[in-house]
């Protein structure tokens, strides 16, 4: 499989990519290294994890490059996923050859029930990594209080949730973490950038007791000298400013720019909440694009029409509630740090509107180009979609329908800012 310019293997179980072995490190960094650090931080260090999923030993593996990591346990009722990562990912599998390291291919939730009943000895740190849609699983307040009641009285539990154009993740996500928040003192919501998912994906970090995860002793990290691909502090600090995709779906107030991490309590999920149902309404069809009317609570009303519209070409979304973040992700930033600088702007792709619609947003913007190729999709977003449709009509915007590369080339502007929207396709050499 491509990864980016490089060519790599992917784990894929049941048609579901799981890793590449590019990019693994980001997602399983993210599982492990934040937690361990904050337990570094507050006094106790590390000793005993407990691993829910993860069968293919690559939480582990980075786990077991702390020094102070005395056992891990891991719990995966699928002993084949095992036996693919020591065969195929031999780096990630790298756990298993550690006599630290104790896999034990048993059914996960009845294992926590009976320690929990037992009374074994504790964890100071439980990692739930689900293969199969996490938010899908059997989640129960019995399961979450018998995994804290295996935790030390400062220990942590790190879960992975979704990625963010996961079906129906609004619902489950906003229960899962009822559940937390309600079996444990503090629950905070997190986001990392996985490639492999090509959306940014939410975890949670719950704690026994207080802890504040912004107050980390980078000193101990710098003495670890653990060879981090992904995770920084600049990363671990971003993991928890609370996205606002995250705060949309659990209905979160917090300031513009918080001060601290965000604990989800209680009280941020009272309030009226949408009917969370979900079905599709074919509406449109047309040489490969779909137009869905969809009843999920969760989305923009002013963008997409109030019934939750979508587009759907080539199997791929195009136009959803989650396909207008990496817009707004490549588009804001950079518009705020030109400030009055930006006032030609050049789109790549964005056929859709939304760069177009953000940009102008700014009152200072005097032009902006949008180029592409996608005379349908341009069709589709101006008939369904009336509101992007409508920013595509602004005077201060040009419509060029061309390839984008084509059009580049040879041609010289004086743009501030170029945007580059195009979605799924390959990169090609520089000319």
């Amino acid at each position: 499989t491509a990864c980016g310019e490089q060519r790599c293997l992917e784990l894929h179980l049941d048609d579901s990519r799981q890793f590449s072995d590019r990019f693994e490190r980001y997602y399983h960094e993210a599982m492990s290294f934040p937690a361990l650090n904050i337990l570094a931080s507050s006094g106790s260090s590390p000793k005993r994890v407990l691993m829910l999923g993860g069968g293919d030993g690559g939480v582990a593996t980075c786990v077991l490059e702390w020094d102070s990591i005395e056992h891990v346990t891991l719990l995966d009722i699928d002993a084949d996923v095992a036996k693919l990562a020591q065969r195929h990912f031999p780096q990630v599998a790298k756990s298993f050859s550690d006599p630290r390291f104790v896999p034990l291919h048993v059914d996960a939730f009845k294992w926590v029930a009976e320690q929990s009943k037992a009374g074994a000895e504790r964890f100071d740190l439980a990692i739930i990594d689900f293969t199969d849609m996490p938010l899908e699983s059997d989640w129960s307040s019995e399961f979450f209080t018998a995994i804290r009641s295996l935790l030390t009285p400062r220990g942590l539990l790190v879960q992975n949730l979704a990625d963010a154009d996961a079906r129906n993740t609004a619902k489950r996500l906003r229960s899962l973490l009822q559940l937390h928040q309600g079996v444990f003192h503090s629950t905070y919501a997190m986001t990392a950038t996985i490639p492999d998912y090509m959306a940014e994906y939410s975890l949670a970090l719950s704690s026994v007791a207080a802890v504040d995860p912004l107050s980390i002793d980078w000193s101990l990290w710098g003495k670890l000298d653990v060879g981090a691909v992904y995770y920084s502090p600049e990363v671990h600090q971003a993991m928890f400013a609370t996205q606002p995709s995250i705060l949309r779906m659990t209905e979160v107030q917090v300031e513009v720019v918080p001060g601290s991490a965000l604990a989800l309590r209680e009280a941020n999920f009272a309030g009226r909440m949408p009917d969370w149902s979900f079905e599709e309404e074919l509406i449109h069809t047309q040489s490969g694009y779909s137009v869905f009317r969809s009843s999920f609570g969760y989305c923009d009303p002013a963008l997409l029409e109030g019934d939750c519209r979508f587009i759907v070409a080539h199997l791929r979304r195009h136009l959803s509630t989650f396909s207008l973040l990496p817009d707004e992700a490549m588009t804001l930033p950079a518009m705020n740090m030109l400030g009055a600088r930006g006032r030609k702007i050049l789109v790549l792709g964005g056929g859709t509107g939304y760069v177009a619609l953000l940009a102008l947003q700014y009152p200072f913007v005097e032009r902006v180009v949008v180029v592409d190729a996608d005379k349908v999709m341009l069709e589709l977003v101006k008939k369904y979609f009336p509101t992007l449709g409508q920013s595509l009509k602004d005077p201060r915007i040009e419509i060029v329908t061309a390839e984008p590369y084509d059009w580049l080339r040879g041609r010289m502007g004086d743009f501030d800012l170029i945007v580059n929207s195009i979605r799924h396709t390959p990169w090609t050499a520089a000319s």
